[in-house]
């Protein structure tokens, strides 16, 4: 059978006006260090395969996404794909049909040629590196290569997930013109149905265009087919192709209920501290004197210096377990006095804070200010690699905050992941070698409302694996490994989680197990808490009409001083900044529903700031800018936070920058309908203010804001 490929130009693109930090479109969890992870035989003997390991997941050599094909003459499929990565070097894909390599292409679509048009055929895309290793390939797409009218105008799109299978279908022409009354999702050869989706005329609800399967055996491949049908049930014809599908698996490593604390611990008079450990999976030992950490040791050392002070001090040591465990401390001992004070011996590079001002490694202030960027398993297929030096030069930022999912979840929501940017190695280290402060932020959460809903985060078994674990559960680990990958790096901050709702003391307590965790394996990162009410801070029932907002309501202000004090600097560790975004929430007049003016607004924000300055606890706005449904009340937010307030350099200053509060705006991605550069041109093309977003969204703010230093 021959082939032959023509690398096409134009690539189907996708723009969604989108605001997802309020949605969990994404998901996955691990825990542990890859190096430290091995593969175990898949306890389903029909598979006859291995599950992955947990380092597979954070390899960046990623398959390409959402394969689709259509056909307008016969004998020539157009195919077009999502991007796969690499972890250096060019990116190629691997177009095959029929098990036949026909093509390699540089772009993200091509056209290949068919014999036997009436027959079907299977095509799949692999991503292909530098040296010529491939990727696992897209779900395969089954379908003839006959141009027709008959039937439905549908592609079937299908993703593998862990024991699961992502599906989503739209009209072949990509309009939603004229749409079936009711889809509904076979295995192939089956006679009911896997699900139905029918349209709510009551509510004028469309049928639904997604849908994950849950449950699905890991690694037994299975075709799966969608039919239509019109408002009185009857069968229209199927979709324009098929999917065949492999679910994955993958093994979880095991949190351990209690880690051995070390043995043979001793002091010797130059204060010396020495141990051992027999015991797997121990990846070093924290050093706390008086009670307060001092520093880690890892790897195979067994021994420290601690200098002791000018009184009598002890020193405890717990053993860190891969996967954050942490065990009990040793029994204190002396440490010899030395006359010198401790805090001398201890090297603390990075970040510090002084009350509620963020200090750079050089002890000056360090005000955040940047974006919110794309990165590994996103929604958004942004270019975001290559352009810290545009981020850096032109823009003058000094933080970028990074936004990733988790893949192993499928998308829950129903929408699509990109793995793009998925060398979170390669990314962290351009974006830091600029200079510029990359706080990772975590976007899953597992079903839409599961921020929102009581108990929902940490029900067992909660996190859409398969593995059992709690959403909370399955976030720390993946968080573990991350943490672990970047502990010695001072410009890597944590987000833990992305916006969530509103219970405080819950949102307490799940911060501080995770917290718990994350110290152990990276105790001088800096932590960023998202404020609760998805991070605005401001609970709908507020009750504070146009006036400051209420400590009592507030998690940053009612919380955040014990949890800085527990996981901060006063224990030794990295700072701890807290993170709010900036909504329409904001400039709510909670008496009569109405909008409070700007100088009210101004007020409620420089209250805000004065009450956390009072209560030592640091916070920079992680997001702000307009969208489109809420443009009344999003565009005074960012009015007033980064225009109206005077001017600087000749140029106009809001209440943000008058009190040095960061600014990270939302978002450098097109899809998210709220651009930081003007009409037609892309952000890392932006050389002059002019060129920016102008008012009401926050692009030419935010140039002023960073050129104003």
């Amino acid at each position: 059978m021959a082939h032959e490929s023509r690398q096409c130009t134009r690539a189907l693109t996708r723009r969604t006006v989108l605001k997802a930090g309020t949605l969990s479109t994404l998901a996955l969890a691990v825990s542990g260090c890859a190096d430290e992870a091995s593969s175990e035989d898949d306890d389903d003997a029909s598979a006859g395969a291995r599950s992955e390991s947990v380092a597979d997941l954070f390899d960046p050599l990623r398959r390409p996404t959402q394969l689709t094909t259509r056909v307008e003459t016969t004998g020539e499929v157009f195919l077009s794909w999502a991007a796969g990565s690499v972890a250096a070097g060019e990116l190629a894909y691997i177009v095959r049909v029929d098990g036949v390599d026909v093509a390699t292409v540089s772009g993200i679509s091509t056209t290949v040629s068919v014999d036997d048009p009436g027959d079907d055929h299977r095509f799949d895309v692999r991503t292909v590196d530098s040296n010529g290793v491939s990727s696992e390939p897209t779900a395969t797409v089954l379908r003839t290569a006959e141009a027709t009218t008959s039937g439905v105008a549908l592609v079937l799109v299908a993703e593998p997930a862990v024991r699961a299978v992502q599906f989503r279908w739209t009209r072949d022409d990509g309009s939603g013109a004229d749409l079936p009354a009711e889809y509904r999702l076979f295995r192939r050869g089956d006679t009911r149905p896997l699900a139905v989706f029918a349209a709510d005329p009551s509510r004028g609800a469309a049928p639904a265009t997604d849908y994950l399967l849950t449950a699905a055996t890991p690694y037994v491949e299975a075709e799966y087919v969608l039919r239509a049908y019109d408002g009185n049930r009857v069968d229209i014809g199927e979709a324009r192709n098929r999917v065949l599908v492999t679910p994955r698996d993958r093994t979880w490593p095991v949190v351990p209920t209690r880690v051995s604390p070390p043995e043979q611990v001793a002091v010797d008079a130059n204060s010396t501290v020495s141990w051992s450990i027999d015991e797997p999976d121990v990846i070093g030992v924290n050093v706390s004197v008086d009670g307060t950490f001092v520093t880690a040791v890892r790897g195979p050392i067994t021994s420290v210096d601690v200098v002791g002070g000018d009184v009598d001090s002890t020193v405890q040591i717990a053993a860190v377990h891969v996967s954050g465990a942490i065990s009990a401390a040793t029994a204190p001992m002396t440490l010899p006095r030395t006359g010198a004070a401790q805090s001398d011996s201890v090297d603390r590079p990075g970040f510090t804070t002084d009350g509620a001002v963020i200090l750079g490694p050089t002890g000056s202030p360090f005000v955040p200010i940047g974006a919110n960027v794309s990165g590994m398993d996103f929604f958004w297929n942004e270019k975001v690699l290559g352009r810290a030096e545009s981020a850096a030069d032109e823009w003058r930022w000094n933080c970028v905050r990074v936004g990733c999912g988790m893949s192993d979840w499928g998308a829950v929501s129903g929408g699509y992941l990109y793995f793009r940017n998925n060398d979170l190695r390669r990314l962290v280290d351009e974006y830091t070698g600029r200079g510029i402060v990359v706080v990772l932020t975590q976007f899953s959460s597992g079903p839409d409302d599961a921020n929102g809903r009581s108990g929902a985060l940490d029900s067992p078994g909660g996190a859409p694996d398969g593995s059992g674990r709690s959403i909370e559960a399955a976030l720390t680990d993946w968080w573990v490994h991350v943490a672990t990958m970047f502990a010695d790096n001072p410009l890597v901050w944590i987000n833990p989680l992305n916006e969530p709702e509103g219970d405080l003391d819950a949102l307490d307590r799940m911060y501080r197990r995770m917290m718990s965790r994350l110290r152990a394996v990276a105790p001088r990162t800096p932590i960023v808490l998202d404020a609760a009410y998805f991070a605005n801070d401001i609970p709908n029932d507020a009750t504070i009409g146009t006036g400051s907002i209420d400590p009592e309501q507030s998690f940053v202000l009612s919380r955040g001083p014990s949890l800085v004090a527990d996981f901060g600097e006063e224990r030794g560790f990295g700072p701890i900044v807290f993170s709010v975004h900036v909504y329409s929430r904001w400039p709510v007049n909670y008496g009569d529903r109405g909008r409070v003016t700007d100088r009210q607004l101004a007020d409620r924000m420089r209250a805000f700031a004065r009450d956390a300055a009072v209560r030592g606890v640091p916070f920079l706005v992680g997001e702000t800018g307009v969208e489109d449904w809420a443009q009344e009340y999003d565009s005074a937010s960012v009015r007033v936070g980064l225009y109206e307030q005077g001017t600087t350099r000749g140029r106009p200053t809001g209440v943000w920058q008058e009190l040095g509060i960061g600014v990270l705006a939302w978002h450098t991605s097109p899809s998210s309908g709220m651009p930081l550069a003007a009409d037609g041109e892309d952000w890392a093309s932006v050389k002059d203010g002019a060129d920016a977003s102008p008012p009401p969204d926050a692009g030419v703010g935010l140039w002023n804001y960073s050129h104003s230093s």
